[in-house]
């Protein structure tokens, strides 16, 4: 089976396949004493290696829970409790965004969905690329030519800007990374560049945090 594994103390995580490593760090997680064999590479001051393998994107909300959409398409939030990923209704995700108590995904037809407990709601607009919600709410979103909108109450506003790739909100400031990999924030009335180059994704906190 390709998620069994025996542990070996002269092994490190990467000498396992990708279905293993899942397995050993979700044991990890939950103090298995054997996966402690393989817990060199889990401990970090900055970062944490949580369960799972094969993600395309990834969110995060307000709350501090993890939504994942993986290479299959499906979309998956993380539950703490169990250290393990919990399948969403079925939608085909492609890009997916969480904040102010709301998530938010694109699909694979580029449509544009609402998490609505146990049921995603279709949302006025098409041709999403990506998608990005700021901490009072608003919505922004790239869409397959790189051009940049907002919601605007149930539509969609086309903002300056154009040869977007992908796009953050939060703590009032959006970010975006164009098709060449450059790096500009929003400035109220167009897009200022700043430092950095070859960008593939941008992420900023709502405490104004870049990433």
């Amino acid at each position: 089976e390709p998620y069994d594994y025996k542990c070996d103390a002269a092994k490190t995580l990467g000498d396992y396949n990708a279905e293993q490593m899942g397995e050993i760090v979700k044991d990890y997680y939950k103090k298995d004493p054997c996966a402690t064999a393989v817990s060199r590479p889990l401990r970090s001051t900055t970062w944490k290696l949580l369960t799972g393998s094969d993600a395309v994107d990834m969110a995060v909300g307000n709350d501090g829970v993890f939504y994942m959409v993986n290479t299959a398409a499906t979309v998956y939030v993380y539950n703490a409790s169990l250290g393990d990923w919990s399948r969403l209704p079925v939608i085909l995700g492609k890009t997916i965004a969480a904040n102010a108590g709301k998530v938010y995904l694109i699909n694979a037809l580029g449509k544009i969905h609402q998490l609505n407990g146990a049921a995603w709601t279709q949302l006025p607009g098409s041709d999403g690329k990506d998608i990005a919600v700021d901490t009072d709410g608003t919505l922004w979103m790239v869409n397959r030519v790189g051009k940049i909108y907002k919601l605007n109450g149930s539509s969609w506003k086309q903002m300056p800007g154009s040869d977007a790739s992908r796009i953050s909100a939060g703590g009032s400031q959006v970010w975006m990374v164009n098709t060449a990999g450059k790096i500009y924030k929003y400035n109220g009335s167009g897009w200022t560049q700043t430092a950095g180059s070859a960008g593939r994704d941008i992420a900023v906190s709502n405490e104004g945090k870049v990433f």
